[in-house]
């Protein structure tokens, strides 16, 4: 999870390839809370659009935007803050709408992990969970430092 004023990487956790992004969002999302954050919005791309995903953010109290699928349909029983945004959409267009809740700014989370590769790699060389939890805590940390010194 990345904090887009600064480009420094707020959250994270180190999984097996089998689990995908949307199911960690939440728990970073808590994570990143419980250190002190607090997110006026949380902008994801439409890998994220679950319900599971949308109504832990609602619990959260949690302003969510995230480009939900073309045959999205605003059905409230399952999901009322997503269907609030597919209304919205269909009312304005999806270009307004990204306008709108400043969904453009998302590319500055691409732009974080994009620059930490370039950095670090892609790779980690560790072999076993610790280590490999410690290598990506030192780069994380690194890049940090490095990203906020050029905002100082």
């Amino acid at each position: 999870m990345v904090e887009v004023n600064t480009g420094t990487v707020i959250a994270y956790f180190i999984t097996p390839k089998k689990v995908g992004d949307a199911e960690m969002i939440l728990p970073l999302l808590d994570l990143a809370t419980s250190a002190g954050y607090r997110f006026g919005r949380v902008l994801a791309d439409g890998g994220y659009d679950s319900y599971d995903v949308w109504n832990g953010m609602e619990e959260r109290a949690v302003p969510f935007f995230c480009n939900v699928r073309s045959n999205a349909k605003a059905s409230f029983s399952k999901c009322p803050s997503r269907a609030k945004a597919v209304r919205r959409i269909e009312e304005i267009g999806k270009k307004a709408w990204c306008k709108e809740v400043w969904y453009g700014i998302r590319w500055l989370v691409e732009v974080a992990f994009s620059s930490l590769k370039r950095m670090f790699g892609e790779c980690v060389s560790a072999r076993t969970a610790r280590r490999m939890r410690a290598e990506m805590s030192a780069k994380i940390r690194s890049y940090n430092e490095y990203k906020l010194e050029c905002f100082s």
